[in-house]
C-alpha cells in the first residue's frame, strides 16, 4: 500500500459506489436488534484503509444507534496489517464530525454515550471482532 494518505486522494470512485448503499446501512442500523445488555454496541468496519469511506458510513450509522440506546458505542476499524493506520488514526482522531453532536434527543458524550474508536489489523480470513455464541 502506498499511505501517506494516497488511498484517501484517490477514492472518489469508490466513495460513489459506497453512496449507494448508505441508505441500506443506515436502515440496517434502524431494523438491528439490540440486546438488553450493558455492554458495548459494536461498529465493525472492514476495509477501512484510511479511513475517507469509511466516515461517511460510520457518521449514517452512529446517530440511529444512539438514538436507539445510552450504551457505550465501539467503532472498530479493521484492516490488514500493511494499511497506512497512521493516516486512518489522524482522521478517527481530528474528524470530530464523525461524532454527532449534542441535540436534545442525543446528549453530549458521557461515560454512558461515549463513542469509542479502536483500531484493528488482521487477515480478512480471521475474525476481527470476537465473537459470541449464546448457548
Amino acid at each position: 500500500m502506498e499511505g501517506q494518505g494516497a488511498y484517501n486522494a484517490n477514492s472518489a470512485l469508490q466513495a460513489s459506489g459506497a453512496a449507494l448503499a448508505l441508505p441500506l446501512l443506515v436502515e440496517a442500523a434502524r431494523a438491528i436488534r439490540l440486546d438488553a445488555e450493558d455492554g458495548p454496541i459494536v461498529v465493525a468496519d472492514y476495509g477501512s484503509s484510511e479511513g475517507r469511506n469509511s466516515i461517511v458510513a460510520i457518521k449514517g450509522v452512529l446517530p440511529e444507534l444512539r438514538a436507539r440506546s445510552a450504551r457505550p458505542i465501539l467503532v472498530t476499524h479493521i484492516d490488514v496489517s500493511v494499511n497506512d493506520f497512521s493516516t486512518l488514526f489522524e482522521l478517527v482522531a481530528h474528524d470530530r464530525g464523525a461524532m454527532p453532536a449534542p441535540t436534545a434527543s442525543l446528549p453530549a458524550p458521557s461515560a454512558a454515550h461515549s463513542i469509542g474508536p479502536l483500531c484493528l489489523r488482521t487477515m480478512f480470513i480471521s475474525a476481527g471482532a470476537p465473537t459470541r455464541r449464546s448457548g
